[in-house]
């Protein structure tokens, strides 16, 4: 019943106080908690809100950012049984902790984790696909994301996170955590409301590249993971260019580039409806999601293998 709370961010003037307000608003049956918050180095408000809220240790991350190095930063700062990460932008749901505490007791299980859903999932098209990729499934899982309850002692023993990753760094500590013969649990219920804030479609583009990127990146480290994943952009992405740079010079090409893109489109619509549980017209919108992403993706899997090859990797540069 001890845990040490470690919220990262950047930027975060706009999410960072309701955050904490949602931690201290569940956590009173705690025996004791800490409440740490890890800096990227905003150059916003953020710095100067957090000064001011009671019982928050605020540290810093030097050099470029990664969202690995702040939370090894936040639980290496502490000491208590149990680590709490959370991203800034979301808010801590009532019940969680108890039933997490609950499951995390048995020696074979190392993290849990539950629901994470958009606050406002129909504000965008946007929202509404990332609130269904959240929670892809339930009971004994492969990975974990940004907010989850793991142990100390386990955390400790493997060395934290990855901090070169720029993306799929839970991913990639889930990894390492299941060769290490434990369990990652995801209970039903909710854990945290999440505000993606997404409006336009050049964000929507950023968040795939970032993806196909840490999809390359994970799997060099561990190749039997996300080999499907990856071949599945390399074929419908590289055709789909193949086909887009040959347009010119036969107009038939530009029926296999629509005929390439557009096949989850086309034919896995009724297979989102009943697999995803979501009615025809949201089960549309999601195949065209994971029609046009495969663009961004394939060019953030181009851009890691590019980095491999000039040892030029993929950084969030401090501002």
């Amino acid at each position: 019943m001890e845990i040490d709370f470690v919220l990262i961010g950047l930027n975060s003037e706009k999410t960072i106080e309701s955050c904490v307000k949602s931690i201290k608003e569940v956590s009173e049956f705690l025996n004791r908690y800490t409440l740490k918050y890890v800096d990227g180095g905003s150059t916003d408000n953020t710095l100067t809100l957090v000064n001011k809220i009671d019982n928050l240790k605020i540290l810093h991350s030097m050099g470029d950012p990664t969202p690995g190095k702040q939370r090894n930063i936040g639980f290496k700062d502490g000491s208590l049984e149990y680590v709490m990460f959370l991203d800034s932008d979301t808010l801590l749901m009532e019940g969680f902790l108890e039933r997490a505490l609950d499951s995390i007791k048995k020696s074979e299980i190392a993290a849990v984790c539950g629901r994470r859903d958009e606050i406002y999932p129909n504000k965008t098209k946007y929202n509404y696909i990332s609130n269904i990729d959240w929670n892809p499934s339930f009971g004994e899982v492969e990975a974990f994301g940004g907010d989850v309850l793991m142990k100390r002692s386990v955390l400790s023993k493997l060395g934290g996170y990855d901090e070169v990753l720029v993306g799929g760094e839970d991913p990639e500590f889930s990894r390492r955590i299941l060769k290490d013969r434990y369990k990652i649990i995801r209970l039903d219920i909710p854990m945290t409301k999440h505000d993606i804030d997404m409006h336009t479609l050049k964000q929507y583009f950023k968040r795939g590249y970032r993806t196909g990127y840490g999809y390359a990146a994970v799997n060099k480290i561990h190749p039997e993971f996300w080999g499907h994943e990856i071949k599945r952009i390399l074929i419908r992405g590289g055709l789909s260019f193949m086909f887009l740079s040959l347009i010119p010079y036969n107009s038939i090409f530009l029926v296999f580039l629509l005929l390439i893109l557009f096949r989850p489109r086309l034919s896995l619509v009724k297979y989102f409806e009943e697999n995803l549980n979501l009615d025809k017209e949201s089960a549309t919108l999601y195949s065209l999601h994971a029609s046009v992403i495969v663009i961004p993706e394939f060019l953030g899997l181009v851009r890691f293998y590019l980095g491999q090859v000039l040892s030029r990797p993929l950084k969030n540069k401090r501002k």
